[in-house]
């Protein structure tokens, strides 16, 4: 769900700024012009952190119940100790998933507004095909499987850390 709001959020401010910045065909033609650009409405670094405060406490919750599991799956008389896991930089490691599904984001606006463009639609209609983008089955796939991955990646991450603090793996 909180994934889902995070794309609603990059609409609502994409849409924004689309209409504050309207596109100029010329500047996305040359790529020199300012203004009128997916990247004047898409800004990559604010996202970036967006996404990691919302991924770092599931991120953390999960790597704790992988840790776990594996433990009591051993039957070790230890407890998982999440600061001798690494878990306080845990998400360290995901930065470059989230700028990964960032730039997928940025990609598609600027390939939406391209095609808008290029079939020689109004500035109107280019930012419906952005807003029809942001409400379709894609962000909807997007979301959930960010939200697999990432469930996947801090469990098993946790596990294997459990495994290494019982002492019979290494």
């Amino acid at each position: 769900a909180k994934i889902k709001s995070f794309f609603k959020e990059i609409e609502n401010e994409v849409l924004k700024n689309f209409d504050k910045y309207p596109p100029n065909v010329e500047a996305m033609k040359t790529n020199k012009a300012k203004g009128g650009l997916p990247s004047d409405w898409f800004d990559m670094l604010k996202w970036n952190k967006k996404l990691s405060e919302i991924e770092a406490p599931f991120v953390r919750a999960t790597y704790m119940i992988g840790g776990k599991a594996a433990l009591k799956q051993l039957k070790s008389e230890f407890q998982f100790n999440s600061i001798a896991a690494g878990m306080e930089n845990i998400t360290d490691k995901r930065t470059g998933s989230i700028m990964d599904t960032n730039a997928v984001t940025q990609r598609q606006i600027r390939k939406h507004v391209a095609k808008g463009i290029e079939a020689g639609e109004s500035t109107a209609k280019i930012r419906k095909r952005l807003s029809d983008y942001f409400k379709g089955d894609d962000i909807k796939y997007r979301a959930e499987k960010i939200a697999r991955t990432e469930s996947i990646w801090a469990y098993n991450s946790g596990a294997v850390a459990g495994y290494q603090q019982s002492r019979v793996v290494k």
